[in-house]
């Protein structure tokens, strides 16, 4: 093991040569945490700073399934090229996600210190010791938010304080008294989760501990053996359960209430955009649509034939196009593996 900088982001960190192919990055805060790193795309790797955000999104994202050290190839630097940011309030809660776990009990308060060169999030009860890096917590902020900068970090903390899920100020009182940020360099303010923002967290995880996999698509026998072959096995050798809308068998009441409850509960949705002769299936575009709203993660697939009748709308997304079952069965598997991480079902 030898001490040095992330490859992503030049932090402080661990890193040493697994094989002859990959980098082992651990310790890297401002990564999120452990990760492997191909040697060439090492090289190789010219990100912005958005595109180094986006790329430390999803390594968080692949953690939260139990990926604890995720690699990064070529395929993934790809991908987080074409993905687009998290929107603002995904961002706010993986943040005040971040701030709950870092906090040694309820209660606890935090502060932000900002300096010219460097900030950082340090607890204002028991200061770190002098020989502790004072950094580390400000880079885990940064990593879960997908932010790049203390401006960003900041304009989200304001927004978890004007939902009232935390408290932040340049002072706080408690029954032990007020306190004020610690005596670092420019210090600019405390903050404490507060207990509506501990609900608005079990609130918004239970999708991260969920198997389940929606499946939205054209409901015709022509289509069985595409989902018997190819997308059921594919969700279930990741470690997924796929649940289709049609083959729930306790189904009572509108089907429109029930496929917004089962996307509410699902982990991420597939929707297949192929269709018959009558024309797109606007549920599908509906149901995928839906679930973007909830940030949900969405995997297109649609069989070569109809591809090119997609609606401008999703055409922009990166879809699997399929000829036969095995094609579909393997290349969305593999997806899968590749964005969400094997599931709990593995």
């Amino acid at each position: 093991m030898s001490y040095g900088a992330c490859l992503i982001w030049g932090t402080p960190c661990q890193i040493h040569r697994l094989d002859i192919d990959t980098w082992m990055v651990t310790g890297s805060a401002r990564a999120g945490g452990d990760y492997l790193i191909d040697d060439i795309v090492h090289m190789g790797m010219a990100l912005s700073d958005a595109e180094k955000a986006r790329l430390t999104s999803w390594l968080c994202e692949q953690r939260m399934v139990g990926n604890t050290c995720p690699k990064i190839t070529s395929d993934e630097i790809e991908y987080v090229k074409a993905r687009k940011p998290l929107q603002v309030q995904e961002r706010a809660d993986r943040l005040l996600r971040c701030l709950a776990e870092h906090s040694d009990g309820v209660g606890v308060i935090l502060g932000i210190v900002s300096s010219d060169e460097n900030s950082s999030l340090v607890t204002s009860l028991g200061l770190p010791e002098p020989d502790q890096d004072i950094y580390e917590l400000y880079r885990f902020a940064l990593a879960w938010s997908e932010s790049v900068d203390d401006k960003e970090l900041s304009f989200l903390t304001n927004f978890l304080s004007n939902q009232g899920w935390i408290t932040k100020d340049q002072r706080i009182k408690t029954d032990q008294g007020i306190y004020q940020a610690p005596g670092y360099s420019q210090v600019s303010y405390l903050c404490r989760v507060e207990i509506s923002g501990y609900s608005r967290i079990e609130e918004v995880a239970i999708n991260v501990l969920s198997d389940q996999c929606f499946v939205a698509m054209w409901f015709d026998p022509i289509m069985e053996k595409a989902y018997d072959e190819g997308i059921r096995p594919a969700v279930e050798s990741a470690g997924y359960a796929p649940v289709r809308i049609d083959q729930k068998p306790d189904l009572i009441g509108k089907i429109d209430d029930a496929i917004i409850a089962e996307i509410r509960r699902s982990r991420f949705v597939i929707a297949d955009f192929t269709h018959g002769d009558k024309g797109v299936r606007g549920g599908v575009y509906y149901e995928a649509g839906f679930a973007h709203g909830l940030n949900l993660p969405v995997f297109f697939t649609c069989h070569k034939d109809t591809v090119d009748e997609l609606h401008f709308d999703t055409r922009q997304f990166n879809h699997i196009v399929w000829e036969n079952y095995d094609d579909l069965r393997e290349n969305l598997c593999n997806r899968i593996l590749a964005y969400m991480g094997e599931g709990p079902n593995i």
